[in-house]
């Protein structure tokens, strides 16, 4: 290695690591259209249901209490292999929004920490074909 590289490499590396970039930017993320629907569900046990063949995710706001653990069903199981699925957070300080659908293909579950704000936390549910949508969690105290 040459010198030049000795000080471009981590320059670049710390100006990368600071900027805050969407994590699902350059993904072919579908946002809801009209409306957006009212959150729904028991929020001491949330679920969420993943049909990866219609691309349909309902609800598309769920309601959680904090501590409470969000089961996103992965439906139909024989076609999402482990790690097929993923929730990825649209907003970089909700690392406690994500998950994969293993180790089991057809569920993924994510703890809604005690330190969380209430509100809206968008989220993406991205396959393994870079396909995306675009939902959301309201964190209530109820």
């Amino acid at each position: 290695m040459n010198k030049r590289t000795l000080i471009v490499l981590p320059i670049s590396l710390a100006l990368a690591a600071c900027t805050s970039v969407d994590p699902l930017s350059g993904l072919k993320c579908s946002a809801e259209t009209g409306p957006v629907p009212p959150c729904k569900g028991d929020p001491h046990n949330p679920e969420v249901t993943i049909n990866t063949n219609s691309w349909v995710i309902a609800p598309r706001c769920v309601k959680a209490n904090k501590t409470s653990t969000i089961t996103f069903k992965v439906v139909p199981a024989a076609d999402n292999p482990l790690g097929s699925t993923a929730i990825l957070p649209k907003n970089v300080k909700d690392t406690w929004l994500i998950g994969t659908n293993a180790p089991e293909s057809n569920e993924i579950s994510i703890e809604v920490p005690d330190w969380v704000t209430m509100g809206d936390h968008s989220y993406g549910v991205v396959k393994s074909n870079g396909d995306c949508l675009d939902p959301r969690v309201h964190v209530v105290d109820e």
